[in-house]
């Protein structure tokens, strides 16, 4: 993409103009790749954090992702210490005052420790005593990992809004593999409601009840209709005995990059059974020359990634997958963390 698309990887503010959640195109190219044609967007995408702040913190930690890089020996925190490298001591024994960021650590990597970052006003909730210092809050709202999870949500909640308007008049069935506490998706729901007016009825998977509870107690304080959310406890490939052709939407937004490149092969094949023809399928996976990440992967301390991928090996995997796909589409927003994959059904 060009000097654009590179210098928008060390973006560090949000666009003015742009309303929080919105998204808009930057640049769109469509290229020949691995013998299929991929549209690659470059967006921005309108977002909470404050644009000095933003920019403070992405020096901060820019500089110790230099400094992680320089000292491979460093080890990631630890919930018996988090003085382990100058990274994690900065985030997390600054100021003995604020223990919210250690109480917020020992949530990983349940689905709520995700909740501070995409609810910036209800974070506390997952926290004992049910409070969020403004240290916490302030590297939540600002810090670049935080905007990414937000970004890629809402280039999702997007992409299923163009869904509902395909399918015009119709309740769109929805699978989400590895949900979680289902939040993008809730998200997404209230988006598409607002837009078109469409139903939406979500079967979610997961191997945490605890995280399909508080999917649903989240989207019942949405609003959102109980009966309309089918919750599925277990491994997600309980999904594929679903009909064929009976989704207009599966997401993995938050599982892709926790599997092996075959197992994401066989999960798109069969995924992509599952999905009407003019459905989509849409995954995320935190890419690998994204800013800071040995600052996620040693500083935060976050665990069990499993593959970080370039655009390249994630294009490498769809092409595997060998589909008859009437578009695929990867999207990235100019915070750099994660990429979005739309692939749809032919």
């Amino acid at each position: 993409m060009g000097s654009v698309y590179e210098e928008a990887l060390y973006r560090t503010e949000t666009e003015p103009g742009i309303e929080v959640g919105a998204v808009v195109e930057r640049e769109r190219v469509v290229e020949e790749m691995m013998g299929m044609y991929v549209t690659r967007r470059l967006v921005a995408v309108g977002d909470e954090s404050d644009p000095i702040e933003r920019r403070t913190l992405r020096a901060v930690g820019d500089a110790f992702e230099i400094d992680l890089i320089d000292n491979p020996q460093w080890i990631a925190p630890s919930e018996d210490n988090f003085d382990s490298n100058p990274a994690s001591q900065w985030l997390y024994t600054e100021d003995p005052a604020q223990t919210s960021m250690q109480k917020w650590s020992r949530l990983f990597p349940s689905a709520k420790a995700l909740y501070p970052l995409q609810r910036l006003d209800d974070g506390g909730r997952v926290l004992p005593g049910g409070v969020i210092d403004e240290r916490a809050k302030y590297l939540f709202t600002n810090m670049v990992d935080g905007i990414g999870l937000r970004a890629r949500a809402r280039v999702m909640a997007d992409m299923l809004v163009e869904v509902s308007n395909t399918f015009r008049g119709e309740t769109l069935e929805c699978v989400s593999l590895g949900c979680g506490a289902a939040v993008p998706d809730i998200n997404a729901t209230l988006r598409i409601q607002q837009a078109t007016g469409a139903d939406v009825n979500w079967h979610l998977y997961d191997i945490s009840k605890d995280a399909l509870d508080f999917a649903r107690e989240l989207a019942d304080e949405a609003g959102i209709d109980q009966s309309t959310i089918s919750t599925f406890e277990g491994l997600y490939v309980r999904a594929f005995s679903k009909k064929p052709e009976s989704a207009h939407v599966v997401d993995v937004l938050g599982l892709w990059e926790y599997l092996d490149d075959r197992t994401c092969v066989k999960l798109l094949k069969r995924s992509y059974k599952l999905l009407k023809p003019g459905g989509s399928f849409i995954a995320s996976n935190m890419l690998s020359d994204r800013p800071q990440l040995e600052f996620n992967l040693r500083g935060v301390g976050w665990p069990s990634i499993i593959k970080p991928r370039s655009e390249e090996q994630l294009f490498a995997i769809v092409a595997a997958a060998d589909l008859d796909t009437e578009s695929f589409t990867f999207t990235r927003s100019d915070d750099g963390v994660y990429g979005v994959m739309e692939i749809k059904k032919s």
